[in-house]
C-alpha cells in the first residue's frame, strides 16, 4: 500500500520546515551580531528574534546578544548622562535615561540624570505658578509663589516682576494702614503725610476721598 500525505498534511509540513529555517536563520543572525558586536547588527537581530518569539534554549542565544548589546551601548549611554546632566535640557535627560535603560544602567548611574530632570520640572512648575498670583497680585500667594520659586532654584531674572509687584502691594498694604490711623487720630501733620506715602504708592483716588475729607474739615476748624 503506497502511503499518501493529503493537502493538509503537506502544508503542515511546509509549514513546520519554513518556521525551522527562519528559527535556524534567526539564531545565525544572532551568533553572528554576537561576534561583530555591531550595535546595528544587534539591535536588529534582537528585534527580529524578538518578532519571531524565540522558545526554550534558543531564549538563551537572544539573552546573550543582549547583554553584549548593553554592553556596547554602555559607554555611549554614561556620556549621554553626563552630557545631558551637564545641559539640564529636560528632552535630553529623558532621551538620556530612556537610553541608559536600554543599556542597562543601574538605578544608581541613572539617578544623577533623574534627580537634575525632577528638578528641572519643578522649575517649569514654580515658574509656571507665578503667573496667577502675579496676576491677581494678592500678598500671600505672591510670598508663596516666591519661596517655592527660589526653593526650586529660579533665577533671579524669573522672580524679578512678581517680586516688584509683591513691593507695590506691600507698600499699598502700608499706605492703606498709615491713612487708616491718620483718619482716627484726625491730626492734620499725621494726615498730610499719610495722603503724601498714599499718592506715592499709587492708591486709588476712591482710597484717599476719606483722608482728604477729613483733612479739610481740619484745616477748616484751625482757619
Amino acid at each position: 500500500e503506497v502511503f499518501r500525505l493529503d493537502e493538509v498534511d503537506l502544508d503542515d509540513a511546509n509549514d513546520v520546515l519554513e518556521h525551522e529555517e527562519q528559527r535556524l536563520a534567526i539564531l545565525t543572525a544572532l551568533a553572528s551580531a554576537v561576534q561583530s558586536r555591531s550595535i546595528q547588527s544587534l539591535r536588529e537581530a534582537i528585534k527580529e528574534a524578538e518578532d519571531f518569539g524565540l522558545e526554550g534554549d534558543d531564549l538563551k542565544r537572544l539573552q546573550e546578544a543582549k547583554e553584549v548589546l548593553q554592553a556596547e551601548l554602555r559607554p555611549a549611554a554614561l556620556a549621554c548622562i553626563k552630557q545631558a546632566v551637564e545641559s539640564r535640557n529636560m528632552d535630553q535627560l529623558r532621551a538620556a535615561i530612556e537610553e541608559g535603560k536600554v543599556a542597562g544602567l543601574t538605578d544608581a548611574e541613572l539617578e544623577p540624570a533623574r534627580k537634575t530632570l525632577r528638578e528641572e520640572e519643578r522649575k517649569v512648575k514654580a515658574r509656571d505658578g507665578l503667573k496667577e498670583p502675579l496676576q491677581s497680585r494678592d500678598v500671600a500667594a505672591m510670598q508663596a509663589a516666591i519661596a517655592e520659586g527660589e526653593a526650586a532654584g529660579l533665577e533671579a531674572a524669573d522672580l524679578e516682576a512678581i517680586k516688584t509687584a509683591l513691593a507695590e502691594e506691600q507698600r499699598k498694604a502700608s499706605a492703606r494702614l498709615l491713612l487708616s490711623k491718620a483718619i482716627r487720630s484726625r491730626q492734620v501733620p499725621d494726615l498730610q503725610s499719610a495722603l503724601k506715602e498714599g499718592e506715592a504708592a499709587d492708591l486709588d483716588s476712591s482710597e484717599l476721598y476719606e483722608a482728604r475729607r477729613t483733612l479739610a474739615e481740619e484745616q477748616s476748624k484751625a482757619a
